[in-house]
């Protein structure tokens, strides 16, 4: 696993074995930092690739708790919220590699639902979108499929990418 810490808000984990899958064991130990430290998490998924009889097996899971922001599941908004979640990370994880671009995102605080998906559909770029909510973290991929990219908005006094940091280079 490679850190790379881009600026005091941006931090990559690079899977240098395989593409990245957040069901693995292997990032137990991030999604445990962020659900001690966060009380909210939504899923987001942005421009569907497959819309086929497995995505539609896989997202009868959520039904309860999907807002669609584009008709069709082409973007998606899902409370993931450990405490409504009650499913694994694993079954999320099937959901993710449907999108060409997945992310979650965490809120020290519950979002202002409205806001929040007026600002998802206004496709900001997720330094901006970030900008608006103080206490959040984005998880999101991007082009690479073996990058895991972590954007922060926290007090400076928070060591949330001193504790990442710490844990994936002892992996």
């Amino acid at each position: 696993m490679n850190c790379n810490l881009h600026n005091e808000n941006l931090l990559s984990l690079k899977d240098t074995n395989k593409k990245v899958d957040i069901g693995d064991d292997k990032w137990h130990a991030l999604f445990s930092i962020l659900n001690r430290k966060f009380e909210f998490c939504y899923f987001r998924g942005y421009r569907l690739i497959n819309n086929d009889e497995r995505f539609k097996f896989e997202i009868k899971r959520y039904q309860d708790s999907i807002v669609e922001l584009i008709p069709d599941f082409h973007d998606i908004l899902i409370d993931v919220t450990d405490s409504s979640m009650g499913i694994s990370r694993r079954a999320l994880a099937r959901i993710w590699y449907f999108y060409e671009y997945p992310s979650l995102l965490y809120f020290r605080d519950l979002p202002d639902f409205s806001k929040l998906k007026n600002q998802l559909q206004s496709q900001l770029d997720y330094q901006t979108f970030s900008s608006f909510y103080s206490e959040s973290v984005l998880i999101y991929a991007s082009f690479e499929n073996d990058v895991i990219w972590i954007l922060k908005n926290t007090e400076p006094s928070d060591n949330l990418f001193n504790e990442i940091v710490k844990t994936f280079k002892n992996n």
